[in-house]
């Protein structure tokens, strides 16, 4: 959902990079928020519209169990 006041139409759309692999493209209206919520303790660079984030086995767990939660509500 985009934030009051952005036009969806507006959101910056980033290629994201998940451990070298290329994971897709993904709208986001603010990356500081989204990288905390989706990636908390994992490196993240953002090089332009292309964000490469390094993450553990450990962080890729648990980033797949809230990304499971967040859907199954």
């Amino acid at each position: 959902m985009a934030e009051a006041g952005i036009p969806i139409s507006k959101i910056p759309i980033y290629r994201l990079h998940l451990n070298g692999q290329d994971k897709g493209t993904v709208a986001i209206a603010d990356v500081d928020t989204y990288l905390n919520n989706m990636f908390p303790d994992c490196d993240a660079n953002i090089d332009g519209h292309e964000i490469h984030i390094t993450a553990s086995p450990v962080d890729l767990r648990r980033v797949e169990e809230s990304r499971t939660r967040f859907v199954g509500d």
